[in-house]
């Protein structure tokens, strides 16, 4: 089915930490929205296929199988030390893909080491956001695609994470204005797309572009 997205079995991942969302992949409601942060991004390379493409903060990995895809190699990197867990979802799901301890304002790999960066809701618990787009630029090849999903900063989805328990101006400290300007500071952008798209985008709940190096 076009643009539908596989996520492993519940059975097979586990969470990584106190903070990964993993739980709400799996609930009827909430399901829906965070798979469709990941199907909003991959629309915007429909077709394509990349020879190195890198996930920043894969999480529990629950979308590397996806990547796989759509790269002939696929990496991450995150903060957190639980690779083992990750490592035994990938290997149920018969995937391969090469993990990596890292933070985003300082990556752990050469200049040009990706023709595809992922970056999903990642960047809005960031404040120097000028110093991950370098980073981003930085790693990406000539002619490289960013791929970068945010949620949008507004008194609904304050209230939406409100009742999730999660507190937005905490855990978010750059809005989705800033994160665009960081972005097309240091790329050039070429896509960028809301939901729902038929509001303005300071009323909607979700952003993702596509930017190139």
């Amino acid at each position: 089915m076009k643009n539908s997205i596989r996520i492993p079995p519940k059975k097979n991942i586990k969470a990584t930490g106190a903070g990964d969302p993993l739980k709400f992949y799996y609930m009827p409601v909430t399901g829906s929205f965070y798979l469709k942060r990941l199907k909003m991004s991959l629309e915007l390379i429909e077709g394509r296929k990349f020879k190195k493409i890198l996930e920043i903060g894969y999480g529990s990995g629950i979308y590397l199988p996806e990547l796989s895809k759509r790269a002939d190699s696929v990496f991450g990197v995150d903060l957190h030390d639980n690779m083992s867990v990750v490592r035994d979802m990938l290997s149920k799901e018969n995937v391969n893909a090469e993990l990596f301890k890292g933070d985003i304002l300082n990556l752990p790999f050469e200049d040009g080491s990706f023709d595809c960066v992922l970056c999903i809701s990642i960047l809005e618990h960031i404040k120097d956001l000028a110093k991950a787009s370098a980073e981003i630029k930085r790693i990406l090849s000539p002619g490289g695609v960013l791929l970068a999903g945010f949620p949008v900063k507004n008194k609904l989805t304050d209230a939406l994470f409100g009742a999730v328990g999660f507190d937005f101006d905490k855990n978010h400290v750059s809005s989705h204005e800033l994160i665009i300007s960081a972005l097309d500071s240091a790329l050039n952008r070429e896509e960028l797309n809301h939901f729902p798209p038929l509001l303005p985008i300071d009323f909607s709940l979700y952003c993702a572009g596509r930017w190139v190096k």
